[in-house]
This record gives structure tokens, C-alpha cells and sequence, in this order.
């Protein structure tokens, strides 16, 4: 594991000037540090807590594979407004549950609310299908 973030940490990525790059590379980041969860979970007897966090990795490289295989951009959007629409239902949750407890508004909280607005469901981003459809999407080359 050691050399594997020593390796990633020495590759110098900066993402591109636009919303494809930091959505990808963020959910390329989770499924490593998932990753490496899941090998001290095994590590540590743990195997159960393990397999679930492996059927959440194989997801998120299902997810990256459908959001690069066509329509990159769009697909991108759609995910990053499912993706504010998700986190602005979870602040009204903690607001509903917590309410003597100070949640604190971040600096692009204004932005993220307004794709929200548009966002439908924050429980579903893909139009068809789900998580099967990703898998079996031909590839676009």
C-alpha cells in the first residue's frame, strides 16, 4: 500500500480546467483509499466488513467506466448534479436531526444549491438501468 500512494503522490496530477477531470479523479481517489481499507479489513480478520466494501470499489470503477466510455461531459454533469443534490438532502437531514448543532455553510454552498434545484432524485443519477447497464455498455472504440 505504502508504495502504491507513494507511486499515485509522485505522478504530479493536476487536472484539467474542467468538470470532468476533478469528478474522476475524486472518485478514482475513493476507490483507492477503499482500497486500501479493504486490505487492512482482510488483514485483520475482517472479511465480511471487506466484501462490502468491495462490492462499493467495483461500483465506483463501474461508475468511471460509464462516465468515460460516451458522452463524457454530459454524463459528467449529470453525475455532478445528482452529486449536489445528494449532499444538499443529507444537510437537511443533519439541520432536521441536529438542530442545536451548527452546520457550517461552505463557500460554494450557493452554487451547489442551485444544481440541485435542477437535480430530480438524489437517490438515482443514472437514466438507465443502474449499475448493470454500466457494465455492459459497449465500449465507444
Amino acid at each position: 500500500m505504502v508504495e502504491t500512494r507513494a507511486f499515485l503522490n509522485g505522478l504530479d496530477l493536476i487536472p484539467r480546467c474542467t468538470k470532468t477531470d476533478p469528478i474522476l479523479l475524486g472518485l478514482l481517489s475513493k476507490s483507492i483509499v477503499l482500497t486500501e481499507a479493504i486490505v487492512i479489513l482482510i488483514c485483520h480478520g475482517n472479511h465480511d466488513e471487506a466484501f462490502g466494501l468491495c462490492c462499493t470499489c467495483i461500483e465506483i470503477q463501474l461508475t468511471i467506466r460509464y462516465l468515460t466510455i460516451a458522452d463524457t461531459v454530459n454524463r459528467c454533469n449529470r453525475y455532478l448534479g445528482y452529486f449536489a443534490k445528494n449532499m444538499t438532502d443529507w444537510a437537511k437531514l443533519y439541520r432536521k436531526y441536529y438542530p442545536n448543532h451548527a452546520l457550517k455553510r461552505t463557500s460554494d454552498a450557493a452554487e451547489i444549491e442551485k444544481l440541485a434545484a435542477t437535480y430530480p432524485n438524489s437517490h438515482k443519477w443514472q437514466e438507465n438501468g443502474g449499475i448493470k447497464s454500466f457494465a455492459f455498455e459497449e465500449d465507444s472504440y
